[in-house]
């Protein structure tokens, strides 16, 4: 385990020089809410950024799961970057395709570019949504898309040019779950209900 670091790490292979801190192999990094798992990390000791390669794994918090090849923290400034991006939200089972995210920590914010949303299975999802980008707000739970485009079965159905839905499941008015089906006779199906809560218990 390195120590006076920002950070917590373990890896089979640490190098310290004056500038920068090297891992190899079995590395495993905890950072405020953060547990993280790669092939090769290199921090830079003066402006405090961390990066990450190779088959990067994250878990924040309880509920996120994070797949990449490329993960750079700055701590100095409290925030990071990955690229690609794979996240799974296990509380709602939607998940993130992506080819980057930004991420600011102090404000639990995210910043979504060219990706693609769904809660089906990842390998063959019965829908799916594109967007040109995105943002999530961590603490309220509130998605925002832009050129949002809903696919069923591969075939565009809807396009939004802006929609923000909560992940959430606090009681409160909105759209339900969407009904996606296909007929012979009258093609793709897509059925909307709309919850009304207009007080907390009832």
């Amino acid at each position: 385990m390195a120590k006076e670091l920002p950070f917590r790490l373990l890896s089979s292979n640490i190098v310290a020089s004056d500038e920068f801190v090297i891992a190899k192999g079995g590395i495993e990094a905890y950072y405020k809410d953060l547990y993280i798992k790669a092939k090769y990390l290199k921090y830079n000791k003066k402006n405090q950024v961390i990066e990450f390669f190779g088959g990067v794994e994250i878990i924040k918090g309880l509920s996120e799961y994070i797949k990449t090849k490329y993960l750079k923290l700055d701590i100095s400034k409290d925030i990071y970057s990955l690229k690609p991006v794979f996240l799974k939200n296990k509380t709602t089972n939607i998940w993130f395709a992506t080819k980057e995210i930004q991420v600011d920590q102090k404000k639990d914010y995210y910043v979504f570019d060219k990706a693609t949303l769904s809660s089906c299975a990842p390998e063959d999802p019965e829908w799916k949504i594109y967007y040109s980008s995105g943002e999530y707000y961590n603490k309220s739970q509130w998605l925002v898309l832009y050129n949002a485009r809903l696919h069923l079965f591969g075939i565009p159905i809807f396009y939004f040019p802006y929609i923000g839905f909560p992940l959430d499941t606090t009681r409160r008015s909105g759209l339900l779950k969407p009904k996606l089906g296909y007929s012979y006779k009258e093609g793709a199906l897509y059925e909307q209900s709309i919850f009304i809560a207009p007080y907390k218990n009832w």
